[in-house]
């Protein structure tokens, strides 16, 4: 985020996030005007909730026990039929309290990570959720490829993040987000995006993780970053690793 931050516009119309897994900079700069997107429906249903449905998100978590029988129960519920606020409840209650805080989706699209245990903390508070609803309030959200968002939404003056998935050519690896790999057909699409980009008048910042600066990113000012990595299966998978921020917002 401290290399990040110092590359945002001063000034920018909206906010758009294509690839909103954590939306971490979003929370960061609080813009008054967001679009958030991901493939992630249940991500996304969740922000709805939290934006239209807050104190019902949070009765139907309060009181839901953090134990191993309780949280396979809740797992299996959020993978069956759950009424939309029992779906944001049972969101937050998994990502809280299973194995590293990591999202990971089996071939079928169902939620599959283990039992974290009693370490993750507590869950927020209605003064928490209150808080995120409000802010959440200013923004509007989607859940379709990446691509589709892009051409549907970006005009000039806009600010875009993109911290897209990592190209990924091998067999799915323990912490893969969904059930489809992002492959070099969406390397292709990404980099014909970032040209749309700009030739709409629009600004961005792309993260990204490879060994050395692609063939697709080297027409843009790119800087490498040393990014600790927390989310990983086992600890061996966590460390320091190179990164680059690559745009034209800089």
């Amino acid at each position: 985020m401290n290399a990040i931050l110092p590359l945002v516009p001063l000034n920018f119309g909206r906010y758009l996030e294509p690839f909103a897994g954590s939306a971490a900079l979003y929370w960061k700069l609080l813009p008054q005007d967001a679009l958030l997107n991901d493939i992630n429906a249940e991500l996304i249903s969740f922000y709805e909730m939290i934006k239209f449905r807050p104190q019902d998100v949070f009765n139907a978590y309060d009181k839901i026990e953090n134990c191993e029988e309780t949280y396979y129960n809740i797992r299996k519920k959020f993978n069956g039929e759950c009424s939309e606020i029992d779906q944001a409840a049972f969101f937050i209650y998994l990502n809280r309290f299973c194995f590293n805080g990591l999202y990971r989706t089996n071939l079928s699209g169902k939620f599959n990570v283990p039992y974290g245990g009693k370490k993750s903390g507590c869950l927020p508070s209605i003064d928490d959720i209150l808080n995120y609803s409000s802010i959440l309030a200013r923004t509007n959200f989607s859940k379709v490829d990446f691509e589709i968002f892009l051409n549907d939404n970006v005009q000039a003056g806009d600010f875009i993040y993109l911290d897209p998935p990592f190209l990924s050519d091998s067999v799915r690896v323990f912490s893969e987000y969904g059930p489809v790999r992002f492959e070099n057909d969406d390397i292709l699409r990404l980099a014909a995006s970032l040209d749309m980009i700009e030739k709409r008048g629009a600004q961005f910042i792309l993260s990204y993780h490879a060994p050395e600066v692609p063939e697709w990113l080297a027409k843009w000012p790119c800087r490498t970053i040393s990014v600790h990595r927390r989310v990983s299966g086992f600890r061996r998978g966590r460390g320091q690793v190179t990164e680059m921020l690559v745009g034209n917002a800089a």
